[in-house]
């Protein structure tokens, strides 16, 4: 199946397959006959979802990473947020895409505190996003989130970047920030806390790899998250 070329196969699905070959006789070549049609079935896609130790988890801030089962031939992970009314019906849908198989509450809005979500998960391989698996329960936190009660507004700088990048945070409020990065992998590769005024002499990421990365900017409910890029 490697040998087909990407795209052309899809999965799931029934294929018809008769062979010929290449026969030389009395040095002229030439091709023979196809021989017995056969059916060749590919493969169910591959799934993906929250893993088991965070499936029915009671979040305890929008900005925890929530994981899902990653999967080495996919190129975007989406997390699908549904709820449900008390009557059975749809009353919140939104999904979001990442690069890494992994996300955080405050990637959505809209969100009410202290209520059930169910998150699915879906994966793009070779283009296409295969089916939901099953589906998982995510509690928000019990204090609902602020972040219009304030001006906040977070940036990045240079994006792409080369040495090194700067965070540019605009704000009413004098809380100190965290910021997180994690790379696409969702592994935790620097954290700080610094004044909003002294970000102008705080930059990052000059030893990180090549890559993606994603920098959660948070002051206190206020939260943001960022993607910058490494040349």
């Amino acid at each position: 199946m490697l040998t087909v070329p990407v795209g052309f196969l899809t999965y799931a699905t029934e294929y018809k397959v008769d062979v010929q070959i290449k026969i030389k006789l009395a040095n002229i070549i030439a091709w023979s006959q196809f021989g017995q049609v056969c059916s060749i079935f590919t493969p169910a896609p591959p799934t993906s979802s929250v893993i088991a130790s965070q499936c029915e988890l009671v979040a305890t801030s929008y900005t925890q990473v929530i994981n899902a089962t990653p999967f080495a031939g996919a190129t975007l992970y989406r997390f699908l947020l549904t709820h449900y009314d008390e009557f059975g019906d749809l009353d919140y849908e939104q999904y979001q895409d990442s690069s890494t198989p992994n996300f955080t509450l405050s990637m959505f809005t809209g969100l009410l505190p202290d209520t059930t979500y169910n998150v699915a998960v879906s994966m793009q391989l070779y283009g296409t996003f295969v089916p939901y698996d099953k589906e998982c329960s995510i509690t928000t936190p019990m204090a609902a989130r602020m972040i219009e009660a304030i001006a906040f507004k977070a940036t990045v700088y240079p994006n792409p970047y080369t040495n090194n990048f700067m965070i540019e945070v605009k704000t009413a409020d004098s809380a100190l920030i965290d910021i997180k990065v994690y790379d696409m992998v969702g592994r935790l590769v620097e954290q700080k806390t610094v004044k909003a005024s002294d970000l102008e002499k705080a930059p990052i990421g000059e030893r990180y790899p090549s890559g993606v990365y994603n920098v959660i900017v948070s002051q206190g409910e206020n939260v943001q998250t960022l993607r910058v890029v490494r040349r």
